[in-house]
């Protein structure tokens, strides 16, 4: 049985401009625009680029939010897919446990639509068309 090969990918920060760099360890190129102050924060290995942005997001606590930068709430009522779903949120899916808890491969927000449905959007998806909220209990 074959092992599917893993690359280290480092994220380095640089504090001067509080921003953060991404890239595979080989990427010679990038690591070449680093400032000479740039520290090596964090790590991982991962078998494709999506899934170490997915661990690079959890590592810095990606949040779900708004379009206004609020943060999306368990039990908010909201609309998705441009007003075309009206559904409740239950559960914000940020964390590797939660991710395997439901079965899901990236970071998103779980949402209970009319009558009974569940329909789970990526956070990626969010990022284009975010959640509107109607109301808060």
């Amino acid at each position: 049985m074959s092992q599917s090969s893993t690359i280290r990918y480092e994220l380095w920060k640089e504090e001067e401009s509080n921003s953060y760099s991404f890239f595979p360890e080989g990427n010679q190129s990038a690591r070449r625009l680093l400032l000479a102050s740039a520290e090596l924060v964090w790590w991982c290995e991962a078998s494709s680029l999506d899934e170490a942005l997915v661990k690079k997001d959890l590592f810095l606590g990606l949040k779900i939010a708004y379009h206004d930068g609020s943060n999306v709430l368990v039990g908010d009522l909201v609309s998705a897919e441009r007003g075309q779903i009206q559904a409740t949120v239950v559960e914000i899916v940020t964390t590797e446990e939660k991710i395997e808890e439901w079965g899901v491969e990236l970071p998103g927000v779980m949402l209970k639509c009319e009558p009974a449905d569940l329909l789970y959007l990526p956070a990626k998806s969010l990022a284009d068309e975010p959640l509107q909220l109607r109301s808060r209990p």
